[in-house]
């Protein structure tokens, strides 16, 4: 269950889409092992990054190709 927007990085300089495609929002989850399994069910591939400490986290793209994050603290997860 989405909880709630954690960050969202946007950058669109003029003509630099390709240079902007890294940005992306970040939802706050709660049973974020649960999100991933019904994403991947679904077909979508998801992604593991750099460990952020105190927090797990993966992005999966969008149907249009829209990096997406979605983590969950620590503290929520024990």
């Amino acid at each position: 269950m989405i909880t709630g927007l954690h960050h969202i990085q946007l950058t669109a300089p003029p003509n630099s889409q390709d240079l902007a495609r890294k940005s992306h929002p970040a939802f706050s989850v709660a049973g974020l092992a649960a999100l991933r399994e019904q994403l991947e069910k679904a077909g979508y591939t998801t992604e593991d990054n750099e460990l952020w400490i105190g927090y797990n986290r993966f992005y999966v793209r969008d149907p249009f190709g829209n990096r997406l994050e979605f983590i969950e603290s620590l503290s929520v997860t024990g």
